[in-house]
């Protein structure tokens, strides 16, 4: 009888054991849906529009911004505007640096236009050198924007500059941006409060982490408007570089443009 008795005790325990791993299966299993569900809502976040520009200006794309961009047009949609709008017409491009200038369109001029002289920024590159580099695209937005008249080319480094005045065809780019880093700062909380794990994110978002962390541009405005140690802890918590580093693609791309 005694036998009997541990026998059942036995099992009981035995009973008890596997509810208890079934149970602590089925919380595992739960909260890593639950934990799936909450990463795929921060990388349809990131997807959405008004972090667009940004990822793109870091991507290296040029940018040509209007009073009709919307960036959910269909590219259909989107040279149909081009063609009718008369707005002042913005390109940003990274590899211009920190260049300013304006120019317009003059049919009276051999080559379709103007660089409006007093406006030309530049540290880096004369203003002869900007255009005979970039002439192509200037001519090319002649085409781009047939109605339009003015029209502006800036870099990074000027649109996200720390000093002087901010004007408005910064604006855009710079709100961007600063939708961006919004976002990686509630993703510094989130790992601070192992609420999600550097390899659960790593895999989305390291891409245009490291571009931020190599472009100096962006390390400074961080420096400047954000909080530098948090953004350095984030950084910090990377493997490797950046896929394209910021002014060596800069470099390889006019060694590229005297070849041709």
């Amino acid at each position: 009888m005694e036998g009997l008795t541990i026998l059942f005790q036995i099992a009981a325990f035995l009973i008890s054991i596997l509810t208890l791993y079934k149970g602590l299966a089925e919380y595992t299993k739960n909260n890593t849906i639950k934990r799936f569900e909450y990463l795929d809502k921060l990388v349809k976040e990131f997807s959405e529009n008004d972090k667009k520009a940004a990822k793109e200006m870091l991507d290296m794309f040029v940018i040509k911004h209007y009073p009709e961009k919307d960036y959910s047009d269909t590219t259909e949609k989107d040279y149909k505007k081009r063609a009718k709008t008369k707005g002042d017409i913005t390109y940003f491009n990274l590899k211009f640096l920190d260049v300013f200038l304006e120019i317009e369109r003059d049919k009276d001029n051999d080559k379709g236009y103007k660089v409006i002289d007093e406006t030309f920024v530049s540290d880096k590159i004369s203003k002869e050198d900007f255009i005979a580099k970039y002439e192509e695209s200037i001519k090319g937005s002649l085409k781009t924007f047939p109605k339009a008249n003015t029209f502006y080319f800036t870099g990074l480094e000027r649109v996200l500059r720390t000093n002087g005045n901010i004007y408005q065809n910064d604006v855009f780019i710079r709100n961007s941006f600063d939708s961006m880093l919004d976002f990686f700062l509630k993703i510094i909380y989130l790992l601070r409060s192992e609420l999600i794990t550097v390899n659960e994110i790593e895999g989305y978002f390291s891409y245009y982490l490291l571009r931020l962390r190599d472009n100096p541009a962006a390390r400074n405005y961080i420096k400047t408007f954000y909080s530098e140690r948090d953004f350095n802890w984030l950084f910090s918590l990377l493997q490797g570089d950046s896929p394209v580093n910021y002014l060596q693609a800069v470099k390889e791309a006019d060694n590229n443009q005297k070849k041709d």
